[in-house]
């Protein structure tokens, strides 16, 4: 079973290169004290500078560089370990505490400070796919043990 489907690390060491890049771009503005831009629809200047973009004085922007790193070490040592299943699990576990993460400020962006940032909404987007992956990954890898 070793390495079947290398596209599966593929696929996660992607989203987490892209959730990087998203958090890199917000934490590179909120260094230089910058509102990232946005188009008409969106309130990148709301979000990104309410109270809730901060967790223990820790801007979030930073905490996502943070996370995204991780999960692209992660993914990386899934791949390089021949897809071994103990980065996957702790792949789904982190991304797991992500995807909630993203629930929580989405509800955030939406019911409290009615207001909604396009780059938040990418992480958002990005962190559950990963973690969508890599419970469908888990699943397939059961079934292939079971056959």
């Amino acid at each position: 079973m070793q390495n079947q489907h290398p596209r599966h690390s593929g696929i996660l060491i992607t989203l987490a290169g892209l959730g990087f890049l998203d958090a890199f771009f917000l934490s590179y503005e909120h260094f230089k004290g910058l509102i990232p831009p946005c188009t008409v629809r969106f309130s990148c200047d709301v979000v990104t500078t309410s109270n809730y973009s901060y967790i223990f004085n820790i801007p979030v922007a930073y905490l996502g560089l943070l996370y995204y790193l991780v999960l692209f070490i992660g993914a990386f040592m899934f791949y390089e370990n021949k897809e071994s299943n103990v980065e996957l699990k702790l792949l789904a576990l982190l991304s797991g505490f992500g995807f909630l993460s993203s629930v929580y400020f989405s509800y955030v962006q939406g019911f409290v400070l009615n207001a909604w940032c396009l780059y938040c909404i990418f992480s958002a987007i990005t962190s559950t796919l990963f973690f969508v992956s890599t419970l469908h990954i888990l699943r397939h890898r059961r079934r292939l043990l079971l056959v």
